[in-house]
């Protein structure tokens, strides 16, 4: 039974589809995606090399909605007033553009491709950070994954930072994102290949045990589905409400970066060695 229930999962997840909207290359090792709801510009970080190198050459690509490229370097780290090594997760909020690269979280004008600040931790150990996401309190939550901990960082207190939760139980988050449905932050464990759950305070929410190979970058459409991508195995899933996960996009060539575009129900997902942007419809 377990080989015929394995079979029928693989028929299955070859069948879910693969067509996309639009798929642009030029990247170098592309891997946060962050969409402007305003503009509807698509905003891509190229490491440009290992996700670790801190050699100060990596860049931002801004794409339009239909996924032509409007600007290969937006902002480019071989730039002398840029600092920018290894860009991963990226945040909008206001004509803020928050970068997650490696120990530091810059902060951008999206308008010019400006270098404003970067975020002051202070005495907080800090170490790898994946992914940001807005809260539903209008503060941002960041993921370091070398230290398994979410920040809280307060914009409207000059970017307070504190420490919202911590534990083993994150598994090196590389993904994170704000999931109304369930009224929780979503995680997604890169080395534990789970999905955890917390809720306002930061306490552990109980979810089913799924486990999935090396997690990357999450996002959640209007309708309340979660979507996350595995590195390794090739595929964005797709997960209800109720936490029934099914293969929504198959078959793709290294995806980390995954973000939605309101406008167009597009997914947006990047590949890191296929140095493309994917674009899926998120409906039929």
């Amino acid at each position: 039974m377990k080989k015929i229930a394995a079979f029928f999962l693989f028929v299955f997840t070859i069948l879910a589809g693969t067509s996309f909207a639009f798929q642009t290359s030029g990247f170098t090792n592309p891997y946060g995606v962050v969409v402007d709801q305003k503009t509807g510009l698509i905003y891509v970080g190229n490491v440009n090399g290992g996700v670790d190198d801190k050699d100060d050459n990596g860049f931002i690509s801004r794409l339009k909605t239909d996924g032509t490229i409007d600007l290969i370097k937006f902002i480019d780290g071989a730039s002398p007033d840029i600092m920018l090594h290894a860009p991963k997760g990226m945040a909008i909020l206001g004509n803020f553009l928050y970068v997650c690269d490696l120990d530091a979280l810059h902060t951008y004008d999206l308008t010019t491709g400006k270098q404003l600040f970067d975020v002051n931790f202070g005495t907080l150990p800090h170490q790898s950070f994946y992914a940001i996401t807005i809260g539903p309190d209008g503060a941002l939550y960041l993921a370091d994954a070398g230290m398994n901990v979410i920040y809280r960082i307060d914009v409207a207190k000059q970017h307070e930072v504190t420490a919202f939760a911590a534990g083993e139980d994150f598994g090196s988050p590389h993904g994170m994102a704000w999931y109304p449905a369930r009224q929780v932050f979503v995680v997604s464990g890169n080395a534990s290949g789970q999905i955890t759950a917390y809720d306002r305070s930061g306490k552990r929410q109980q979810t089913p045990g799924i486990f999935v190979k090396t997690l990357e970058g999450m996002d959640v459409d209007d309708t309340g589905n979660l979507y996350v991508a595995s590195r390794d195995l090739g595929s964005v899933y797709r997960m209800s409400p109720t936490f029934a996960i099914n293969g929504y996009q198959v078959g793709l060539q290294s995806p980390v970066g995954v973000g939605l575009n309101r406008a167009t129900k597009e997914m947006i997902v990047t590949s890191f060695s296929g140095n493309t942007v994917q674009s899926y419809p998120t409906v039929k």
